[in-house]
């Protein structure tokens, strides 16, 4: 555990994509249910997976990240759109070290 984690006995700040998906929700809850803060990605949230401002706003300062790419079968090409959204992540969390 780092110098940091201790002094906040151990609590983090956890980005959550999808979190108000089915397997998203559960996650966040528990990771509250831990004490750890939880930021959510979700449209529903304010912060959707097109929009790399709001995801790297929502990435600055955490510690760490639960990343699901969702599969969006209206997408024209569903393979380009799940790269697009890798790639945005990545700018996200590389820019902020998450």
């Amino acid at each position: 555990m780092t110098e940091v984690d201790q002094s906040r006995g151990g609590k983090r700040t956890i980005v959550v994509v999808g979190a108000t998906s089915e397997v998203g929700a559960v996650a966040s809850a528990r990771l509250q249910q831990q004490g750890h803060t939880v930021r959510g990605v979700a449209r529903g949230l304010g912060v959707a997976l097109t929009d790399q401002h709001a995801l790297n706003r929502t990435f600055a300062g955490a510690d760490c990240a639960y990343v699901m790419i969702p599969f969006d079968v209206r997408a024209p090409d569903p393979h380009r759109f799940e790269r697009e959204v890798g790639d945005r992540l990545v700018e996200a969390t590389s820019r902020h070290a998450a």
